[in-house]
């Protein structure tokens, strides 16, 4: 045991070795694993009611952080929400974890499928604290590719009763993801994300859930993180689906099988870092990065190219960009356009992007992101996966 505290102490200043004297003895962190809880940093996607908890909480205890939501704080978040009203959710956690620990939190006020993916590539845990289903497979696929453990967090949000779940998806390191079960349906399905109780009444139903289960929830996840992180207990973590009822007050480990035809093939990614970022490198030049072969084609994960928009005026036309992507003006009343989601595409050739002359166009300006990843696939080719600067 001396010998594990000196190897932590090193990692800290002297106030910090007397800030963390307990923790680090603490039943999670013996042995040595304090040291790779300090020095891991952690995603947390989605800062309003359990990952703004969770966040500050990780950071409490010595957790570097990345958080990721795009949305502004409303006056009925504030019943179980620590936020600020016109203010994004993020960045009022940031503030709130300066207090807590200087530096140790990183606010992007970004949906994380338009997120630097290397900012994620460094973090080896991330919890997903989002009411929206709908990245489900996205964060599954991508924690798999880069080989981090994925805690998903959520509520029971009925109000009809006091639940929370953690299920721990960790595909790339060989065993149950988060979609194992999941049929080609529901991989296509789209989902209504939960709106907030400001928002329109056809979204449905707002999320009914208060703090306190919330609070409950978080301290399951942080806790099973620390372990998996320190290494601890995973026999008991992996390939579980843990439900807290509090309705019942009970606490249940689900067993969750690994499937070996899971639609996401549970493939781990060998990523080529290329050395341009999306605001000076093109589509020409990740042509030429992934090979003279003109019988290849790039996707822009996650970015399908929208080819059409139109205007409320029925004029439409074509344009090309990412969701993400300024639509041009329309020529006949000056109006800004909408991209036609419907006619999207997944892939693009150097022939398409030569037609559509969007070949030299900054990617940034097709509206892919920095730290954006390219997916090129050839006839006869192994696909290839190349990371922007």
């Amino acid at each position: 045991m001396t010998s594990a505290i000196a190897s932590t102490n090193s990692l800290l200043t002297e106030a910090d070795q007397c800030r963390f004297s307990r923790l680090m003895n603490a039943y999670p962190f013996r042995d040595g694993g304090f040291d790779h809880w300090l020095t891991t940093p952690l995603a947390v996607i989605g800062a309003g009611m359990l990952g703004a908890r969770l966040c500050e909480e990780a950071v409490l205890a010595g957790a570097s952080v990345v958080v990721f939501d795009p949305d502004i704080g409303e006056l009925p978040n504030l019943g179980n929400q620590r936020c600020q009203p016109g203010v994004f959710k993020a960045l009022s956690l940031q503030a709130r974890c300066e207090a807590i620990r200087s530096g140790h939190l990183t606010a992007v006020c970004r949906d994380v499928r338009h997120a630097d993916l290397r900012q994620l590539r460094d973090c080896a845990l991330w919890f997903d604290c989002t009411d929206d289903a709908n990245l489900a497979w996205p964060l599954t696929e991508a924690s798999n590719g880069l080989g981090s453990y994925l805690l998903r967090c959520a509520v029971d949000g009925t109000g009809q009763s006091e639940m929370g779940r953690v299920m721990c998806s960790a595909g790339g390191r060989g065993h149950a993801c988060q979609c194992c079960s999941y049929s080609l349906e529901d991989v296509l399905r789209q989902r209504r994300r939960t709106p907030c109780l400001a928002g329109p009444a056809a979204e449905g139903p707002p999320t009914l859930a208060g703090g306190a289960i919330a609070a409950g929830t978080v301290g399951l996840a942080l806790s099973l993180a620390q372990r998996l992180i320190a290494g601890k207990d995973l026999d008991r973590i992996l390939n579980r689906e843990f439900i807290l009822d509090w309705t019942n007050f009970q606490m249940l480990a689900v067993r969750v099988n690994r499937c070996e035809r899971c639609l996401t093939g549970h493939r781990t990614w060998d990523l080529m870092d290329l050395d341009f970022t999306a605001a000076d490198g093109t589509l020409a030049d990740v042509f030429a990065a992934a090979g003279a072969s003109p019988e290849i084609d790039l996707e822009a994960y996650l970015h399908p190219l929208n080819v059409q928009a139109a205007c409320r005026c029925g004029e439409v036309v074509a344009a090309v960009g990412t969701d993400w992507a300024d639509p041009p003006l329309c020529p006949t009343c000056a109006s800004r356009l909408t991209w036609m989601p419907e006619m999207q595409i997944d892939r693009v050739t150097r022939l398409q992007a030569e037609a559509w002359e969007i070949q030299d166009v900054p990617l940034a300006t097709l509206g892919v992101p920095e730290g954006g990843m390219f997916v090129v696939r050839g006839p006869g080719r192994p696909v290839r996966r190349l990371l922007l600067r």
